[in-house]
């Protein structure tokens, strides 16, 4: 009993010492969990990085907002239509405070880069004619003019690029165009693309019903008439015939075009659709059937590839055709073009590029303004386009068929004649 009673006050005396010892161990047990879950947090992948705020709305004042609310589709239309549009309503624009400065621009088209930076885009297209370029190349189309106020869409254009493609569709005045950007196939732009010119117009002959069939102009050995035709809309996944399959049914019946791609040992690119995925190639050798292109080729360097690893060109079509590739981009656009307004408008409802600037080709030893019909030409484009829009000038050796450099004005510079300068 007594002994008991030894322990029992040890045990009361060092209660004070057990309870420390405790409240010790709490402690570390704590500290050491705490030490492990933050380590297993420090592991965790980062949170990503917060979503750049949204650009704040553009502010318009009263006299652009009532310009856009009653004009806004008139100038989507036409010029005319825009400048009626602003005669019609004067009385609301003057009531909203509206100025000379705000009617000037308002009917004119403008043509510039995404970014608005002219000097960014001049760095992109010098790289893509840099001979070691592996990008995408210019694309330009010409312009057309029927002698009226009115500018029209070609609907087709070429591809400028380095030692392969650098000739032109050319006339005998002026020759200006629109230039896209430098990402025109990235932004599905183009929708078919021959290597050399392929007369893509007219798209309907008065028998409507032969447009869709090509009669081939080497016949298949031991055939029947029947089996000399090829059906080019179906070959071409559609309904009814187009720029595109005009395009195909010109190769299809050129014997000098089919003989070289029937002697050239698959060394010759074919024509090519550069908006289905993958894009795809039509054969013009048996079994005359469309096929994919690799994965990861487009449509143009499939051509450009082809050509250089074959150590061929162009000109190996040279008395058979123009040298120089077409890309149709707006495949219902016929002979005479579409007029500009309706054009861009096709091509926002086709989700495709517009032009970011004017293009301007001139022979290395010339001035802006020789050529006889500039005067008139550069009055059309100050009535269409804001002062503002880039002019891409384009210098070629004195025979039009090698780029020499490249460099910009805007319009509002441009000189009104050759002796100006």
């Amino acid at each position: 009993m007594r002994i008991l009673n030894f322990f029992i006050n040890e045990l009361y005396m060092n209660i004070d010492y057990l309870l420390f010892i405790i409240f010790i161990i709490f402690l570390f047990y704590n500290f050491d969990f705490r030490c492990k879950e933050g380590i297993r947090m420090d592991r965790r992948a980062p949170a990503p990085p917060a979503s750049p705020a949204p650009p704040p709305p553009t502010i318009f004042s009263p006299c652009e907002n009532k310009l856009k609310q009653l004009c806004d589709n008139s100038r989507n239309d036409s010029l005319q239509k825009c400048t009626e549009c602003l005669t019609n309503n004067s009385t609301a624009f003057d009531e909203a405070k509206c100025e000379s400065e705000n009617y000037n621009n308002f009917c004119k088209i403008k043509f510039s880069p995404e970014d608005d930076d002219i000097d960014a885009l001049m760095t992109r297209l010098n790289s893509s004619l840099d001979i070691n370029s592996v990008g995408n190349g210019i694309f330009v189309s010409m312009i057309f003019h029927n002698g009226d106020d009115m500018l029209y869409m070609d609907g087709s254009g070429s591809i400028l690029f380095p030692s392969l493609y650098e000739k032109i569709f050319i006339s005998e005045g002026c020759n200006f165009g629109f230039l896209w950007d430098t990402d025109f196939l990235n932004k599905n732009l183009i929708s078919c693309l021959f290597p050399v010119d392929a007369h893509t117009t007219p798209i309907n002959s008065k028998n409507s019903q032969l447009d869709c069939i090509a009669e081939l102009s080497v016949p298949r050995p031991t055939s029947t008439p029947a089996e000399n035709k090829i059906n080019v809309c179906s070959l071409a996944g559609v309904s009814s015939p187009d720029r595109c399959t005009k395009g195909l049914k010109t190769y299809f019946e050129h014997k000098g075009i089919l003989e070289l791609y029937a002697s050239g040992n698959d060394e010759i690119p074919y024509p090519v659709n550069c908006q289905q995925q993958p894009n795809i190639k039509y054969q013009f050798t048996e079994p005359y059937v469309s096929v994919p292109l690799n994965e990861g080729t487009n449509c143009f360097r499939y051509i450009v590839d082809k050509f250089n690893t074959n150590k061929k060109s162009p000109d190996i079509f040279l008395l058979l055709s123009y040298p120089y590739n077409e890309g149709v981009f707006l495949k219902n656009v016929d002979n005479d073009g579409i007029e500009i307004h309706e054009g861009l408008k096709q091509l926002t409802i086709l989700n495709k590029p517009k032009p970011v600037a004017l293009f301007y080709a001139i022979k290395n030893n010339e001035s802006i303004g020789e050529c006889f019909d500039y005067e008139s030409k550069l009055n059309l484009f100050k009535l269409n386009f804001t002062s503002d829009t880039p002019v891409i000038i384009m210098k070629f050796n004195e025979y039009l068929n090698h780029i020499i450099e490249i460099s910009y004005i805007l319009l509002q510079d441009m000189p009104q004649n050759a002796e100006m300068l």
